[in-house]
C-alpha cells in the first residue's frame, strides 16, 4: 500500500518495502518556469531559480482548492505522481497497491 498525505505543507508519502513502512516527503509546491516556448512544472523543488519566468505556488495544502483552471490543477497532480514514481520506481507503486491520496 502506498499512502500519500497531501494535509500538511509537505507531501508525505508512506509505503511498505520489505514488510517495513518507510516515509518520504518533499515541500507541496508547484513551481512553472518559462523556457522559450515551453513551460516546465517542477513540484516539490525549493531550489529553483524564480525570475520573471517563473511562477510558484506555494502552499498548496491551502492553495491547491483555490486555482480555477482545471487543467493547471491536472498537471499539478499528474506531475506530483509522476515525482512520486520518479523517487520510489514504478516497480515499488505496483508491488505496494492500492495508493491512497
Amino acid at each position: 500500500m502506498v499512502a500519500i498525505d497531501l494535509t500538511t505543507n509537505n507531501v508525505i508519502v508512506a509505503y511498505r518495502d520489505d514488510g517495513d513502512i518507510n516515509l518520504l516527503s518533499f515541500p507541496w509546491i508547484a513551481v512553472f518556469k518559462e523556457y522559450g516556448n515551453f513551460i516546465e512544472l517542477s513540484i516539490g523543488n525549493e531550489t529553483i531559480n524564480i525570475d520573471e519566468k517563473t511562477v510558484a505556488l506555494y502552499n498548496l495544502k491551502d492553495n491547491f482548492p483555490r486555482i480555477n483552471d482545471r487543467e493547471v490543477q491536472l498537471e499539478i497532480i499528474n506531475e506530483l505522481f509522476r515525482r512520486i514514481i520518479s523517487i520510489l520506481g514504478l516497480s515499488k507503486i505496483h508491488e505496494n497497491e492500492p495508493t491512497y491520496v
